[in-house]
């Protein structure tokens, strides 16, 4: 028989199309997928498999095994079937020179273990499993963003202001509400935050409002990374935003678009804004009303802070809030559940039964206050309003009836306390002070510097609290 002049690469063509009777379904979401380099490789059945389930478990994850898979045998001229080929040694053989060369290339070692672990993943799937501690030099480990700092409110107020309406939304809900770049719109925009995920928020003729502010804001548990459902809030600040960026759309606009290599302009219709409609949406033509991709939040606010003048991740807006939650927390205003909680972590075992179940109105309210103090201290970016002369005073007198043991509700019944003369506050101290004598208390409080807190507390007095200017306020002893 004479040998055949086709080519081998058709021949094998042939044979494959003779020895598969009805090829494995490859269809997979068309976005990004169909934009990859190493989509060819789902043609291999067995890759196809291996993909989908991975894609099971996070469909993100399963993109980012095929990716990492392509990348190694691009690298190493290998294909997935040639890998799976291998032996146990040869397997583990290949996996430590793997590492190696890519350490030798500067690459990091969190970027190594993912390729690794990529790698391992389709070798299971092949059933080859073995088990190998993979130790990566130290001199890898620096993580690429360690040194990265989160901005200062003075700092995030800049990138604010340089940001289109859209934008200043997309970063008011991340840096204002701590959310994740997912939670705005998921990998492949199918879902993200909608417009009933804010119930405290109504929409009629063309307007927002808020009925409550800071507003709560509901994350459900098909975009929470951890698979629950949680909850945080929206400043007033942020509202601000998001209101003007919502009756932005709810009006005709203006767009360009580049076509025939010219631009020219086009009209998007008013929005009918509905509870399933998405918070934030792409601001390209035709896809008005649709949910946003995840790359696509991250470009979109990369672009504000790029024109800040600042090379941070997008990322690190959520950072600002964790940072500024946690001096919030230092400063007594929070609990550290409170902020876990608003983070969307999943928290310890006492977390899991308080705040990630169903809550009563007292405890919303609690967590409100809570987040309310929180931002006027440690997260707005706008500066405190000047304290007058009146306001001043009140915050004087109240600090002072506070310390002699008036409650509340106590001092709410002198009504404005700035109307109160220092005779008048003298008073009302003093005169606590005899009823807690009366009543067998015998006890009241006082002013110490810090030098003498020592002294004070080794003759029977009980620590009370800090003042602003460092003084202690102490409660004496009962008399003898």
């Amino acid at each position: 028989m004479k040998p055949s002049k086709k080519p081998l690469k058709t021949l094998a063509k042939k044979r494959i199309k003779k020895t598969v009777e009805k090829p494995v379904e490859t269809a997979m979401p068309p976005e990004p997928m169909l934009r990859s380099k190493y989509r060819y490789l789902l043609d291999d059945p067995d890759v196809n498999r291996w993909f989908k389930n991975e894609c099971r478990g996070s469909e993100i994850g399963g993109r980012e095994h095929l990716r990492r898979l392509g990348a190694i045998c691009g690298r190493f001229e290998k294909t997935p079937a040639q890998l799976a080929k291998m032996t146990t040694q040869q397997a583990k053989d290949f996996i430590l020179d793997m590492v190696s060369e890519m350490e030798a290339a500067g690459m990091r070692a969190n970027y190594i273990r993912n390729f690794v672990k990529s790698l391992r993943s389709w070798l299971r799937h092949k059933g080859i499993d073995f088990t190998l501690r993979v130790k990566i030099s130290k001199q890898n480990r620096t993580a690429k963003y360690q040194k990265e700092r989160p901005p200062t409110p003075d700092e995030l107020k800049k990138i604010l202001d340089v940001a289109d309406i859209r934008r200043r939304a997309a970063i008011a809900l991340v840096a204002f509400a701590g959310l994740r770049l997912e939670v705005l719109g998921d990998y492949l925009g199918r879902d993200g935050l909608k417009v009933e995920d804010l119930p405290e928020m109504t929409i009629e003729n063309g307007r927002v409002e808020f009925k409550r502010v800071p507003t709560r804001l509901v994350v459900r548990g098909t975009v929470s990374k951890t698979g629950n459902d949680y909850a945080t809030f929206l400043s007033e600040e942020g509202c601000e935003y998001l209101q003007a960026y919502l009756e932005e759309r709810m009006h005709v606009k203006t767009r360009k678009k580049w076509s025939n290599g010219k631009w020219s302009r086009y009209m998007v219709p008013a929005e009918q804004l509905k509870p399933d409609s998405p918070i934030i949406t792409p601001d390209k033509y035709g896809l008005a009303g649709k949910h946003i991709r995840t790359t696509n939040i991250g470009d979109l606010i990369r672009v504000a802070i790029r024109k800040a003048g600042y090379d941070w991740r997008p990322y690190i807006l959520r950072r600002y809030f964790d940072v500024r939650m946690m001096r919030a927390e230092g400063d007594k205003l929070i609990l550290r559940d409170y902020r876990v909680f608003w983070m969307g972590h999943a928290g310890d075992i006492e977390a899991v039964y308080t705040l990630n179940k169903d809550l009563d109105e007292e405890t919303w309210e609690e967590l409100r206050n809570a987040y309310a103090r929180a931002d006027e201290a440690c997260l707005t970016t706008r500066r405190p309003k000047e304290f007058s002369e009146d306001r001043a005073v009140a915050i004087f007198n109240r600090l002072q009836l506070k310390y002699a043991g008036y409650t509340d509700e106590e001092i709410a019944a002198h009504g404005d306390l700035s109307a109160l003369t220092p005779e008048r506050v003298q008073e009302l101290v003093e005169k606590k002070n005899a009823n807690s004598r009366v009543n067998g208390k015998g006890s009241r409080q006082t002013v110490v510097p810090v030098s003498g807190l020592s002294d004070a507390l080794s003759h029977g007095a009980e620590f009370v609290s800090t003042l602003p200017d460092g003084q202690v306020v102490v409660k004496l002893p009962a008399a003898g």
